[in-house]
């Protein structure tokens, strides 16, 4: 495992514990309304998975993006969303409460390519600098990694960064404070 994907554990497995620390003794749950599986599903009660992050097994996810776009995604950008099936979480940072952004299936990994497909075009029409989203605040920022430097950003969509929240993602997510509040 790189470090992205061991600082990621950290989050997940902390985030988890927040449930076994507490007198609900069960996992971190996902409250549905039609199915929707996920490799990471444990068990179901009735329209509530209990789900456990589960590693992937390929890492290959933005190769046709950065191939249709002539780019190559920062590396952490590759590995935080190619580490792990598992819901997104509700974070706190020194700086920013945010969710975080996870897949939880190949649907949802097809959706979040488009998206990204779409904020990747608008950085380049307006002509500011690469960056990959990996979360949200509440103030309608979006938490992103620079492609370039691999900082993480806070921006405003539409717009150029305006605050460096670390200088790289593995000390962002070892910053982290996973929260019981719903995704």
């Amino acid at each position: 495992m790189n470090n992205i994907t061991l600082a990621l554990d950290s989050l997940l497995t902390r985030h988890a514990n927040l449930y076994k620390d507490s007198n609900e003794y069960h996992l971190p749950t996902f409250i549905v309304d039609e199915p929707w599986p996920s490799p990471c599903v444990r068990y179901t009660d009735e329209d509530t998975y209990f789900w456990q992050a589960t590693r992937k097994e390929s890492d290959d996810l933005f190769n046709d993006l950065e191939a249709a776009l002539e780019i190559k995604f920062h590396p952490d950008a590759t590995s935080f969303y190619t580490s792990f099936w598992a819901n997104g979480l509700r974070v706190e940072h020194p700086d920013v409460d945010l969710s975080l952004i996870q897949t939880w299936n190949e649907e949802d990994e097809a959706r979040l390519k488009e998206n990204i497909l779409g904020h990747c075009f608008a950085k380049m029409k307006a002509r500011l600098p690469l960056t990959i989203f990996i979360g949200a605040t509440d103030s309608n920022e979006v938490v992103s990694i620079d492609n370039e430097s691999g900082q993480i950003v806070l921006e405003r969509p539409g717009r150029k960064a305006h605050k460096i929240l670390a200088e790289n993602l593995e000390s962002f997510l070892l910053a982290l404070s996973p929260t019981k509040e719903l995704y």
